[in-house]
């Protein structure tokens, strides 16, 4: 479990995340589509897994296994016990990334449609 939470397979869900936000955010050009792109994409990895078994993946790069759950990134690591596994970091940068999706989106919009609070 160790491998997950801090090593190879770790680094790789992060990994993958991160270049895939910041592919659709330079594409998107900022708009709405973008945001809920970003929001689609970090929500689906994290809770499908990014649908492969990174462990497998990392130990042997020919295999990627599809999984057949839509919640099979918790499934995997459930326990009866407090775990920390890839899905901790995994849910924080899912957020933040899901708000830096909505940041560019908010920095695009003209001023003009700005709320007094935005000024």
């Amino acid at each position: 479990m160790r491998r997950w939470a801090i090593g190879p397979g770790a680094v790789l869900h992060s990994s993958l995340c991160v270049a895939a936000t910041y592919l659709l955010i330079k594409t998107g050009q900022g708009n709405k589509w973008t945001a809920t792109a970003v929001f689609l994409l970090n929500m689906g990895y994290l809770f499908t897994g990014g649908c492969l078994d990174a462990c497998s993946l990392i130990d042997n790069l020919s295999s990627v296994t599809p999984t057949p759950s839509i919640f099979t990134g918790y499934m995997l690591t459930a326990s009866s016990e407090y775990d920390i596994t890839w899905t901790m970091p995994q849910c924080v940068l899912c957020l933040r990334l899901i708000g830096l999706g909505f940041d560019v989106w908010d920095g695009t919009k003209p001023e003009e449609s700005w709320s007094k609070d935005q000024v």
